[in-house]
């Protein structure tokens, strides 16, 4: 079971280091006077829903695509389903937080929180087999 979640370990890898190393060099987040939350006006509170909806929605398809889920069929035929489930979630909230870095720099923290929730999302043998039990 271990082998058949490696790959997906390995693209979870590469996408939180390639977002951590984009907001070290591009955000310059080794300057503290960046990490402050902005003044906040009328035309900037889009950019305060972008990481706000991008958890929503990223959730709500994550949940959407793990109900398609056959729970009776074995786990390597539900393993296409739910790697395409993962990736999916994370492919919104990394993009939300490249949004945040190059449209709105001012608020560099809200994109950090992502980065941090999306290293949180970590796919383990265990989360996988959970999400692959029936429920009543």
């Amino acid at each position: 079971m271990t082998q058949k979640i490696t790959p997906l370990k390995i693209i979870h890898i590469a996408l939180c280091l390639g977002l951590t190393l984009a907001y070290v060099f591009i955000g310059n987040i080794t300057n503290l006077k960046n990490l402050s939350l902005p003044n906040i006006y009328t035309d900037s509170l889009i950019y305060l829903a972008i990481p706000i909806v991008a958890l929503f929605l990223s959730s709500f398809l994550y949940k959407n695509k793990v109900k398609e889920m056959n729970t009776k069929e074995s786990v390597d035929k539900n393993l296409a389903t739910y790697q395409t489930a993962c990736i999916l979630r994370w492919a919104i909230v990394e993009g939300a937080a490249f949004m945040l870095l190059f449209l709105k720099p001012d608020f560099i923290i809200l994109g950090i929180l992502l980065v941090v929730y999306l290293i949180t999302l970590y796919p383990s043998k265990d989360r996988m087999e959970f999400e692959m039990t029936p429920r009543a």
